[in-house]
Protein backbone atom coordinates (compact mmCIF):
# COMPACT_ATOMS: atom_id res chain seq x y z
CA UNK A 1 0.00 0.00 0.00
CA UNK A 2 1.55 3.68 -1.02
CA UNK A 3 1.66 5.76 1.89
CA UNK A 4 0.09 8.55 1.58
CA UNK A 5 2.07 11.96 1.73
CA UNK A 6 1.66 14.60 4.00
CA UNK A 7 1.21 17.89 2.93
CA UNK A 8 3.09 20.84 3.33
CA UNK A 9 1.58 23.02 5.73
CA UNK A 10 1.70 27.27 4.47
CA UNK A 11 0.40 30.25 6.25
CA UNK A 12 -0.76 32.43 3.41
CA UNK A 13 -0.76 36.33 4.40
CA UNK A 14 -3.51 37.93 1.42
CA UNK A 15 -4.34 41.77 1.13
CA UNK A 16 -3.53 44.40 -0.26
CA UNK A 17 0.04 45.98 -0.79
CA UNK A 18 0.97 48.26 2.39
CA UNK A 19 -1.44 46.09 4.38
CA UNK A 20 0.96 45.72 7.75
CA UNK A 21 2.07 41.83 5.98
CA UNK A 22 5.30 41.90 7.10
CA UNK A 23 4.45 42.98 10.67
CA UNK A 24 2.32 40.17 10.92
CA UNK A 25 4.77 37.74 9.14
CA UNK A 26 7.72 39.08 11.52
CA UNK A 27 5.68 38.31 14.43
CA UNK A 28 5.29 34.99 13.26
CA UNK A 29 8.86 35.09 13.24
CA UNK A 30 8.66 35.04 17.44
CA UNK A 31 6.73 32.15 17.75
CA UNK A 32 9.30 28.51 17.65
CA UNK A 33 6.33 26.94 14.97
CA UNK A 34 6.69 29.35 11.75
CA UNK A 35 9.40 29.93 9.53
CA UNK A 36 8.41 33.58 7.99
CA UNK A 37 9.98 33.36 4.33
CA UNK A 38 7.93 36.92 2.94
CA UNK A 39 6.62 37.16 -0.10
CA UNK A 40 8.10 33.97 -2.02
CA UNK A 41 6.30 35.16 -4.94
CA UNK A 42 9.14 37.32 -5.42
CA UNK A 43 12.12 34.71 -5.05
CA UNK A 44 12.59 34.52 -9.04
CA UNK A 45 13.49 38.27 -9.88
CA UNK A 46 14.15 39.59 -6.57
CA UNK A 47 15.88 36.76 -5.28
CA UNK A 48 17.75 34.12 -7.60
CA UNK A 49 17.81 37.21 -10.82
CA UNK A 50 18.51 39.93 -8.76
CA UNK A 51 19.93 38.76 -5.34
CA UNK A 52 18.50 41.43 -2.90
CA UNK A 53 19.19 41.40 0.86
CA UNK A 54 17.29 38.72 2.89
CA UNK A 55 16.02 39.74 6.29
CA UNK A 56 18.90 38.00 7.87
CA UNK A 57 21.12 40.55 6.73
CA UNK A 58 22.32 38.86 3.85
CA UNK A 59 22.20 39.35 -0.09
CA UNK A 60 20.47 36.66 -0.72
CA UNK A 61 22.92 34.31 -2.76
CA UNK A 62 25.02 34.49 0.74
CA UNK A 63 21.96 33.26 3.40
CA UNK A 64 22.89 29.88 4.12
CA UNK A 65 18.70 29.24 3.78
CA UNK A 66 18.05 30.84 0.98
CA UNK A 67 21.35 29.03 -1.32
CA UNK A 68 20.64 25.38 0.11
CA UNK A 69 16.95 25.84 -0.49
CA UNK A 70 17.49 26.55 -4.38
CA UNK A 71 20.60 24.03 -5.11
CA UNK A 72 18.14 21.17 -3.57
CA UNK A 73 15.32 22.69 -5.39
CA UNK A 74 16.91 23.42 -8.81
CA UNK A 75 21.13 23.30 -8.72
CA UNK A 76 22.33 24.63 -11.39
CA UNK A 77 18.97 25.31 -13.55
CA UNK A 78 17.99 27.94 -10.74
CA UNK A 79 18.24 31.14 -13.21
CA UNK A 80 16.94 29.33 -15.84
CA UNK A 81 14.03 28.32 -13.85
CA UNK A 82 13.59 31.85 -12.13
CA UNK A 83 13.55 33.52 -16.00
CA UNK A 84 10.75 31.41 -17.04
CA UNK A 85 8.89 31.50 -13.39
CA UNK A 86 9.14 35.15 -12.70
CA UNK A 87 7.27 35.84 -16.14
CA UNK A 88 4.80 32.85 -16.22
CA UNK A 89 3.33 33.77 -12.43
CA UNK A 90 3.32 37.51 -13.11
CA UNK A 91 0.92 36.98 -15.80
CA UNK A 92 -1.11 34.59 -13.88
CA UNK A 93 -1.58 36.34 -10.84
CA UNK A 94 -2.11 39.81 -12.14
CA UNK A 95 -6.07 40.86 -11.00
CA UNK A 96 -7.15 40.81 -14.13
CA UNK A 97 -6.56 37.48 -14.65
CA UNK A 98 -8.35 36.67 -10.80
CA UNK A 99 -11.37 34.52 -12.43
CA UNK A 100 -9.29 32.66 -15.05
CA UNK A 101 -7.21 31.39 -12.03
CA UNK A 102 -10.19 30.69 -9.59
CA UNK A 103 -11.62 28.32 -12.70
CA UNK A 104 -8.02 26.89 -13.27
CA UNK A 105 -7.97 26.29 -9.41
CA UNK A 106 -11.05 24.59 -9.45
CA UNK A 107 -10.27 22.51 -12.69
CA UNK A 108 -6.28 21.87 -11.66
CA UNK A 109 -5.04 23.20 -14.37
CA UNK A 110 -4.79 25.78 -17.14
CA UNK A 111 -3.08 28.59 -15.30
CA UNK A 112 0.63 27.33 -15.35
CA UNK A 113 2.01 24.32 -17.96
CA UNK A 114 2.45 21.09 -15.61
CA UNK A 115 6.53 21.64 -15.95
CA UNK A 116 5.85 24.91 -13.62
CA UNK A 117 3.40 23.57 -11.03
CA UNK A 118 6.31 21.33 -10.71
CA UNK A 119 8.99 23.27 -10.23
CA UNK A 120 6.58 25.19 -7.90
CA UNK A 121 6.15 22.40 -5.77
CA UNK A 122 9.60 21.60 -5.80
CA UNK A 123 10.85 25.02 -4.37
CA UNK A 124 7.94 24.73 -1.73
CA UNK A 125 9.76 21.02 -1.10
CA UNK A 126 12.66 22.51 -0.57
CA UNK A 127 11.99 24.79 1.81
CA UNK A 128 9.75 22.94 4.00
CA UNK A 129 13.06 20.30 3.97
CA UNK A 130 15.48 23.25 5.70
CA UNK A 131 12.48 24.68 8.16
CA UNK A 132 12.68 21.91 10.82
CA UNK A 133 9.54 20.98 10.90
CA UNK A 134 8.37 24.78 11.17
CA UNK A 135 5.03 25.76 9.51
CA UNK A 136 5.81 28.33 6.23
CA UNK A 137 4.29 32.12 6.58
CA UNK A 138 4.23 33.61 2.63
CA UNK A 139 3.20 36.74 2.74
CA UNK A 140 2.95 37.25 -1.00
CA UNK A 141 -0.21 38.75 -0.38
CA UNK A 142 -1.78 38.81 -3.81
CA UNK A 143 -4.60 36.51 -3.84
CA UNK A 144 -4.12 35.16 -7.36
CA UNK A 145 -0.70 33.81 -6.19
CA UNK A 146 -3.23 31.92 -3.43
CA UNK A 147 -5.34 30.29 -6.05
CA UNK A 148 -2.41 29.42 -7.93
CA UNK A 149 -0.62 28.03 -4.93
CA UNK A 150 -4.04 26.04 -4.80
CA UNK A 151 -2.67 23.63 -7.76
CA UNK A 152 -0.02 22.05 -5.96
CA UNK A 153 -0.70 18.68 -4.98
CA UNK A 154 1.71 19.07 -1.92
CA UNK A 155 0.70 22.37 -0.23
CA UNK A 156 -2.01 23.14 1.75
CA UNK A 157 -3.09 26.51 2.90
CA UNK A 158 -4.68 28.65 5.78
CA UNK A 159 -5.94 32.11 4.63
CA UNK A 160 -4.96 35.05 6.37
CA UNK A 161 -6.92 37.98 5.31
CA UNK A 162 -4.82 40.81 6.24
CA UNK A 163 -7.20 44.08 5.75
CA UNK A 164 -6.17 47.82 6.60
CA UNK A 165 -7.71 51.37 6.12
CA UNK A 166 -8.29 51.95 2.46
CA UNK A 167 -7.60 55.08 3.33
CA UNK A 168 -4.12 54.51 4.79
CA UNK A 169 -3.56 52.12 2.25
CA UNK A 170 -3.71 54.50 -0.62
CA UNK A 171 -1.59 57.28 1.55
CA UNK A 172 1.10 54.86 2.13
CA UNK A 173 0.96 53.76 -1.55
CA UNK A 174 2.29 57.53 -2.48
CA UNK A 175 5.04 57.62 0.25
CA UNK A 176 8.98 57.35 -1.01
CA UNK A 177 10.13 54.35 0.36
CA UNK A 178 13.47 52.01 -0.14
CA UNK A 179 13.26 48.30 -0.49
CA UNK A 180 16.23 48.03 1.59
CA UNK A 181 18.66 50.01 3.48
CA UNK A 182 21.48 52.19 1.36
CA UNK A 183 19.83 51.30 -1.70
CA UNK A 184 18.83 53.29 -4.67
CA UNK A 185 15.90 51.46 -5.79
CA UNK A 186 12.46 52.74 -4.24
CA UNK A 187 9.13 50.67 -3.87
CA UNK A 188 6.63 51.66 -6.42
CA UNK A 189 3.80 53.95 -6.29
CA UNK A 190 0.59 54.40 -7.22
CA UNK A 191 -2.21 57.19 -7.76
CA UNK A 192 -4.90 57.34 -5.76
CA UNK A 193 -7.68 55.55 -8.39
CA UNK A 194 -4.88 52.88 -8.99
CA UNK A 195 -4.54 52.12 -5.10
CA UNK A 196 -8.03 52.41 -4.18
CA UNK A 197 -9.29 49.78 -7.31
CA UNK A 198 -6.28 47.14 -6.22
CA UNK A 199 -7.24 47.35 -2.41
CA UNK A 200 -11.01 46.98 -3.40
CA UNK A 201 -10.09 44.22 -5.36
CA UNK A 202 -7.82 42.42 -3.34
CA UNK A 203 -10.05 42.61 -0.28
CA UNK A 204 -13.23 40.83 -2.97
CA UNK A 205 -10.82 37.91 -3.82
CA UNK A 206 -9.78 37.67 -0.14
CA UNK A 207 -13.09 36.48 0.78
CA UNK A 208 -13.81 34.92 -1.90
CA UNK A 209 -10.97 32.84 -1.17
CA UNK A 210 -11.73 32.47 2.53
CA UNK A 211 -15.49 30.35 1.19
CA UNK A 212 -12.49 27.45 -0.15
CA UNK A 213 -10.05 27.76 2.35
CA UNK A 214 -9.36 27.47 6.39
CA UNK A 215 -8.23 31.00 7.46
CA UNK A 216 -9.56 34.02 8.82
CA UNK A 217 -10.04 37.76 8.72
CA UNK A 218 -8.01 40.45 10.62
CA UNK A 219 -7.13 43.91 10.80
CA UNK A 220 -4.24 46.06 10.71
CA UNK A 221 -5.31 48.57 13.51
CA UNK A 222 -6.31 45.37 15.63
CA UNK A 223 -3.31 43.53 15.57
CA UNK A 224 -1.56 46.46 16.55
CA UNK A 225 -3.55 47.55 19.17
CA UNK A 226 -2.77 44.33 20.93
CA UNK A 227 -0.34 42.31 19.45
CA UNK A 228 -0.57 39.82 21.66
CA UNK A 229 -4.44 39.36 22.11
CA UNK A 230 -5.05 39.03 18.09
CA UNK A 231 -1.51 36.80 17.48
CA UNK A 232 -2.98 34.92 20.37
CA UNK A 233 -6.55 34.40 18.41
CA UNK A 234 -4.82 34.08 15.19
CA UNK A 235 -2.10 31.06 16.20
CA UNK A 236 -5.33 29.23 18.04
CA UNK A 237 -7.37 29.00 14.91
CA UNK A 238 -4.02 28.06 12.93
CA UNK A 239 -3.23 25.20 15.62
CA UNK A 240 -6.94 23.59 15.48
CA UNK A 241 -6.29 23.30 11.29
CA UNK A 242 -2.77 22.19 12.21
CA UNK A 243 -4.57 19.25 14.00
CA UNK A 244 -2.80 20.56 17.45
CA UNK A 245 0.52 20.45 16.16
CA UNK A 246 2.35 23.85 16.71
CA UNK A 247 4.47 23.96 19.90
CA UNK A 248 2.61 25.09 22.94
CA UNK A 249 4.10 28.55 22.90
CA UNK A 250 2.56 32.46 22.56
CA UNK A 251 4.16 35.35 21.35
CA UNK A 252 6.10 36.95 23.96
CA UNK A 253 8.45 39.79 22.06
CA UNK A 254 6.94 42.21 20.21
CA UNK A 255 9.83 43.42 18.81
CA UNK A 256 10.46 41.18 16.22
CA UNK A 257 13.83 39.92 16.85
CA UNK A 258 13.64 36.36 16.03
CA UNK A 259 14.67 34.85 12.78
CA UNK A 260 13.20 35.65 9.51
CA UNK A 261 14.38 35.01 6.21
CA UNK A 262 11.61 37.48 4.20
CA UNK A 263 13.10 37.88 1.25
CA UNK A 264 10.77 40.59 -0.30
CA UNK A 265 8.39 43.21 1.45
CA UNK A 266 8.50 46.28 3.55
CA UNK A 267 12.08 47.80 4.74
CA UNK A 268 10.73 47.25 8.41
CA UNK A 269 11.72 43.84 7.93
CA UNK A 270 15.29 45.14 8.28
CA UNK A 271 14.66 47.57 11.69
CA UNK A 272 14.60 45.07 14.26
CA UNK A 273 14.05 46.12 17.75
CA UNK A 274 11.34 48.48 17.04
CA UNK A 275 8.35 48.53 19.51
CA UNK A 276 4.60 48.10 17.72
CA UNK A 277 3.12 51.11 16.93
CA UNK A 278 0.02 52.12 14.75
CA UNK A 279 1.01 53.98 11.63
CA UNK A 280 -2.08 56.82 11.34
CA UNK A 281 0.42 59.75 9.17
CA UNK A 282 -2.51 59.58 6.91
CA UNK A 283 -4.73 60.90 9.18
CA UNK A 284 -3.18 64.11 9.63
CA UNK A 285 -1.28 64.13 6.42
CA UNK A 286 -3.05 62.60 3.40
CA UNK A 287 -5.12 64.84 1.07
CA UNK A 288 -8.99 65.36 2.02
CA UNK A 289 -9.61 64.81 -2.02
CA UNK A 290 -7.62 61.16 -1.95
CA UNK A 291 -10.03 60.47 1.58
CA UNK A 292 -12.89 61.31 -0.86
CA UNK A 293 -12.16 59.69 -3.91
CA UNK A 294 -10.79 56.31 -1.94
CA UNK A 295 -14.14 56.38 0.31
CA UNK A 296 -15.99 56.40 -2.71
CA UNK A 297 -14.47 53.48 -4.73
CA UNK A 298 -14.22 51.02 -1.14
CA UNK A 299 -17.05 52.55 0.73
CA UNK A 300 -18.70 49.06 0.50
CA UNK A 301 -16.15 47.13 1.92
CA UNK A 302 -14.71 49.28 4.60
CA UNK A 303 -18.01 49.52 6.19
CA UNK A 304 -18.08 45.38 6.01
CA UNK A 305 -14.64 45.40 7.50
CA UNK A 306 -15.96 47.55 10.37
CA UNK A 307 -13.85 51.15 9.17
CA UNK A 308 -16.15 54.25 9.71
Amino acid sequence: MTETRKKIKVVYVGGSGRCGSTLLSLLFSEHPGFLDCGEIKNIWDRGILEGRKCACGEAFPACGFWHEVVDDAFGASAKGVAEELREAVYQATRYRNYLRIKKASHAGHGVLDDRQIEMLGRLYDAIHQHADGKIIVDSSKLPGYARVLMLLPNVELFYVDLVRDARAVVYSWRKKMKYEPNAVREMDRFGVLHAAYIWKLAYMAGQDILKELPGMTLRYEDLVADPKAAMGRLTEQINVWANGELPSAEIGNLSWTGTSHSLSGNPLRFRKGESIKLDDEWRRSSYGLDKFVTGVICGKQLRSYGYD
